[in-house]
């Protein structure tokens, strides 16, 4: 399988289906990881992203000698496919940390056409926690491996939506992000669209070609009642890699959000989401919500 390939794939998916059937056909690869981590290693929303990073070096080690790897690293760290101007083809890699006592559970999930590269993702993960996860900020930054203690891996073929019996309630277990870059929005029916908009396209790497009619969603979303007074908003800073180690300023909305009203089409949407996130830089493990009906 060749990089050109994929890519070629993915900007043309070759099966076209409705919305309503994603639910039966969305196909993905869970690896899960726990360690105990390195010194200084603090789960928070900046986390996933210090994960993602490391994955990333391991990925590139591996380009020259591991085929599947080269493309691992491609599509999850590197190239941006474009399917319109400001919309692109997702990266098909969701993670997560939790804590389990004194452990850390990592879970990384590989979309579709992703579980093509799940060894590699899979070996590179471990090797990444064991060569060093960043921790500390500027130049106290150094990299301090963790320790494996269990990995394995599983493979679900499809999503189960629950029945409508009432309001349905968003738990946010990271922050979501929506608005522009600078601002803080809580236009809940955004999340909606947006979220509809984000499963249109990441069902690329299903091979499915899927039109979500985001004018239908918009009045659906519209019509919807939301109640966000359990919302509350959180700020930090993101490492980078670059100037030196320097840290972004982030922010997000995280806690329970209520929507009254719902529509059916709106519990497999939501269901979607639950394995997919919703709103911004989702890459970075943001907008990763519990559905409870």
């Amino acid at each position: 399988m060749r990089i050109d390939d994929v890519a070629t794939w993915l900007m043309a998916p070759p099966i076209a289906v409705a919305g309503d059937a994603l639910p039966d056909l969305w196909r993905r690869s869970v690896l899960e990881v726990r360690m105990t981590p390195p010194p200084g290693f603090i789960v928070g929303p900046w986390s996933t992203g210090v994960v993602r990073g490391a994955l990333g070096r391991a990925l590139e080690r591996r380009r020259d000698t591991d085929a599947a790897a080269a493309l691992a690293h491609e599509f999850l760290f590197v190239r941006d496919l474009r399917i319109t101007p400001g919309r692109s083809v997702p990266v098909p890699l969701l993670l997560a940390i939790e804590p389990a006592g004194c452990d850390v559970v990592l879970t990384a999930t590989l979309v579709g056409l992703a579980d093509a590269f799940r060894r590699s993702v899979f070996d590179a993960l471990i090797e990444a926690i064991e060569t060093g996860l960043s921790v500390g900020s500027g130049t106290a930054r150094r990299l301090r491996p963790g320790r494996v203690t269990s990995a394995d891996w599983t493979r679900r073929e499809r999503i189960d939506v629950p029945l409508p019996t009432g309001p349905i309630r968003l738990v946010f277990d990271t922050p979501v992000r929506l608005g522009p870059r600078r601002a803080l929005s809580s236009r809940w029916d955004d999340l909606v669209v947006g979220l509809a908009d984000r499963i249109g396209r990441l069902a690329r790497w299903q091979g499915l070609r899927v039109d979500m009619d985001l004018s239908a969603w918009r009045r659906r979303a519209d019509s919807l009642r939301y109640d966000d007074h359990a919302m509350y908003p959180v700020a930090w800073d993101r490492p980078t890699s670059r100037n030196g180690g320097a840290r972004v300023p982030m922010a997000g909305l995280r806690g329970v959000l209520d929507i009254e009203n719902p529509m059916e089409p709106l519990h497999a949407l939501l269901a979607l989401g639950e394995t997919s996130h919703a709103g911004a830089h989702t890459a970075l493990g943001l907008g990763r919500y519990r559905l409870i009906c």
